[in-house]
């Protein structure tokens, strides 16, 4: 299964109706990278040949990069409660994380990383 900002609003109007038993996976790959820096070819590309699920630019955590530092870890963790489907995929490509990436592993702490820098 392939989650971007397409089928993003579709999903988010019923992940919220999973039972409290939901157990979203925390384990996986977060990918991270700047802007234009290949992510969503090489997150393409890790999920497609290993046959898992992928999440490309999730519109819950867009909001993170205005966020003063008091009200970031909440708001973070507020939305991986809210959207257990969505961020519980195996491969995370997110642009948001590239700065604080510690507070996204706070919520997979199992995971790989993958840190893309495009030289020019």
């Amino acid at each position: 299964m392939k989650i971007n900002s397409k089928n993003q609003k579709f999903l988010s109007s019923w992940e919220h109706l999973l039972s409290a038993n939901f157990s979203p996976n925390r384990n996986g790959h977060l990918i991270f990278g700047v802007q234009k820096s290949g992510t969503s070819v090489i997150a393409n590309a890790l999920a497609y040949c290993s046959k898992r699920s992928l999440t490309l630019d999730h519109k819950s955590l867009w909001p993170t990069l205005q966020l003063q530092e008091s009200s970031l870890r909440a708001y973070v963790s507020r939305q991986f409660g809210r959207h257990p489907i969505s961020l519980g995929t195996t491969f995370i490509k997110e642009p948001c994380m590239t700065f604080r990436p510690e507070i996204f592993k706070e919520h997979r702490p199992n995971t790989r990383n993958t840190v893309l820098i495009r030289v020019y």
